[in-house]
């Protein structure tokens, strides 16, 4: 069974504005998740919180040193990173001015068509830049990880905690499958007790007709 993923309680790559991992939400997802019983999941969360924390800070190091910059871009890519600014903000400026004009009483076609058109001018700029910053984010990774040792010391580190929480959480993961396999063995004794009792039933109803 798979460990617990870290991107169930943070996605260093989208949130920047990161708050602590809680151990709580933990707890919620060794029960959910894993079926751990509730004590069980309070037991494991209380080892696993300290390493999903320091990995947490690890993941928040390594992506603050392979943050996207407006430098990083060329000119073309700079130039689309401006147009999609300046196009969010004639968004919000013809937004403002449809509702100061009386657009919910009523608008015209054009207006309802520039607006859409606009619309769709920011849509399609923001998903080239997202694929751009994407792009430019995967490299910084890739160079990172090849040329910068303590980066890979990090990278270790991270494994190094994965197989720890592996460890805390072997215990509850085996109390979880034992707890199947007898859930199983009682559904199946109920099963056949149920179809020895229905036979035994049948063998009686047919004497008794005799």
């Amino acid at each position: 069974m798979n460990h617990i993923k870290f991107q169930l309680f943070h996605d260093f790559r989208i949130v920047e504005g990161v708050q602590m991992i809680k151990k709580r939400n933990i707890e919620k997802y060794y029960i959910k998740d894993q079926h751990f019983l509730k004590e069980e999941a309070r037991k494991t969360a209380d080892k696993t919180f300290p390493e999903f924390n320091e990995a947490r800070d690890i993941y928040l190091k390594l992506f603050n040193e392979t943050k996207p910059s407006f430098a990083d871009r060329n000119d073309r890519e700079k130039i689309l990173k401006v147009y999609q600014v300046f196009s969010a903000i004639a968004l919000f400026c013809y937004t403002i001015w449809l509702f100061n004009n009386g657009y919910l009483q009523g608008s015209s076609v054009t207006n309802n068509f520039l607006l859409i058109a606009v619309v769709i001018n920011v849509g399609i700029s923001s998903y080239f830049n997202e694929k751009v910053t994407e792009r430019i984010h995967n490299q910084k990774i890739h160079e990172l990880f090849k040329n910068d040792q303590p980066s890979l010391v990090k990278l270790a580190r991270v494994e190094e905690i994965k197989r720890n929480i592996f460890r805390a959480e072997h215990r509850g993961l085996s109390l979880v499958e034992e707890r199947r396999e007898k859930e199983a063995t009682t559904a199946n004794n109920k099963k056949n007790f149920r179809l020895q009792f229905q036979e035994l039933a049948k063998k009686k109803h047919d004497k008794n007709k005799e």
